[in-house]
């Protein structure tokens, strides 16, 4: 069993992850849960304010316990320090990855990092680095083109169904959150592009390759937000078959991939954020009539059995990592844009 300890007591975590990191399936062992000191927390206000912040997270560390049981550790170095781990899942605002991916990695420890891996293409090469020297596992979780619902698409792709590929087009847009989501605060590491952005760019890739540029890109915030809120991307792959992206966080919900070729057309809703289940809907448009499907599948448990992969064999470890450093250069390129 690889024992794995969660490091943040996020939503994504309590919801989706720990749940698919405890199915009979697993390989993995859920060992318990982190919350952070007050020096972790960085925080410099009153302390009648830390109090409550501080009463807050263990709380939902409790919470934890009670529905995984499993331990707690108060400070994430505590548990980084654990010898008994063998891994960890970060699911802290992305402007922390970096610290604490970083020291898990120097612990020894496999990460299975939430997205985006990073902020910054610079910090997501240094990890891979030294993961690659501390002979350790990192991987960006991204669960969806692992779904059934994308085996099923590449399928009709290589099969030929709809001819040639001609173009693709992707969009994750969603209406407005609570302001207090991190996605919304600049030194959290939020805005649309490090969000909602980067589904569509692993859909582009997912579709026209590893080897694909940046053509065009353009971001644009929105009155009262210190981020960028929306965005357009295109990529282009080395056969000229370009993919236009688009994703928002103060939009009507989109949630879809198209794929167009020269004899048909695919198109599917829900494309990232299928829950475990779903009847996840595929459509194959063709000459000879409208052929729709569904496909049910379970991304999150299909991420953690690719980390897992990872940890065991050094040819899917490396391959991922390549993969994780492509989405930090094509985000790096749509912001120099």
């Amino acid at each position: 069993m690889i024992r794995i300890g969660v490091l943040g007591t996020s939503s994504i975590a309590e919801r989706r992850m720990i749940p698919a990191i405890m199915k009979e399936s697993s390989s993995f062992q859920y060992v318990g849960v982190a919350y952070s000191t007050k020096a972790e927390m960085g925080f410099s206000g009153p302390e009648d304010a830390f109090w409550p912040l501080l009463e807050k997270k263990k709380q939902k560390a409790s919470r934890f316990q009670e529905h995984f049981c499993g331990q707690i550790w108060e400070g994430y170095q505590t548990m980084l320090s654990d010898p008994g781990l063998d891994a960890v899942y970060i699911a802290l605002p992305p402007a922390l990855h970096f610290r604490w991916a970083k020291m898990a990695i120097e612990s020894g420890k496999h990460v299975l990092l939430e997205k985006p891996f990073t902020t910054s293409v610079r910090d997501t090469e240094t990890l891979i680095h030294l993961a690659k020297k501390k002979k350790v596992a990192v991987i960006e979780n991204y669960g969806f083109p692992l779904h059934a619902q994308m085996d099923l698409i590449r399928q009709w792709i290589a099969e030929g169904a709809i001819g040639e590929l001609r173009q693709v087009r992707a969009a994750f847009c969603f209406p407005h959150r609570d302001s207090e989501d991190f996605r919304y605060c600049r030194e959290l590491g939020g805005g649309a592009l490090l969000d909602c952005g980067g589904y569509t760019l692993k859909a582009g890739t997912a579709i026209l390759g590893s080897d694909v540029e940046v053509l065009a890109a353009f971001s644009q915030g929105l009155p009262g937000h210190e981020v960028d809120m929306m965005g357009n991307v295109m990529l282009r792959n080395k056969n000229g078959i370009c993919a236009q992206l688009t994703y928002g966080m103060d939009h009507d919900y989109r949630c879809e991939l198209e794929i167009w070729g020269n004899k048909g057309s695919i198109s599917a809703s829900r494309i990232f954020t299928a829950p475990d289940g779903f009847p996840a809907p595929v459509e194959l448009k063709t000459a000879s009539g409208i052929e729709k499907r569904t496909a049910s599948d379970d991304q999150f448990q299909r991420i953690v059995q690719r980390f897992e992969q990872c940890i065991n064999d050094e040819t899917v470890r490396l391959q991922t990592m390549e993969e994780v450093l492509l989405q930090g250069q094509l985000t790096q390129c749509v912001r120099d844009c």
